[in-house]
């Protein structure tokens, strides 16, 4: 899976590109969704895990299990941080 830190973004925002495999708990508010996880898998089947997302309405209606795509995901699992290179000044 490609998780990437784009120089124009803040910090520990971070570009995931994969499929959604599953997704976690969440809260519905008007102004979205707030989900306590996500799971992504890239291609060759590694797994990534986003925790705390909150998607806003025009995002929510086309996601689901099985949606590929590039995400912009603020902080990811400590898993994820501690071994990512791209994550190294994250303070998940």
């Amino acid at each position: 899976m490609s998780v990437r830190q784009e120089s124009s973004l803040p910090e520990c925002i971070h570009v995931v590109t994969g499929t959604i495999t599953s997704l976690g708990q969440h809260i519905v508010t008007p102004y979205g969704a707030k989900y306590s996880w996500i799971e992504f898998q890239d291609d060759s089947g590694r797994p990534t895990i986003a925790s705390h997302v909150f998607i806003a309405n025009g995002p929510l209606l086309v996601i689901s299990v099985g949606s590929p795509g590039e995400f912009f995901i603020e902080k990811t699992s400590r898993r994820q941080c501690a071994s990512s290179a791209a994550c190294r000044n994250c303070t998940a």
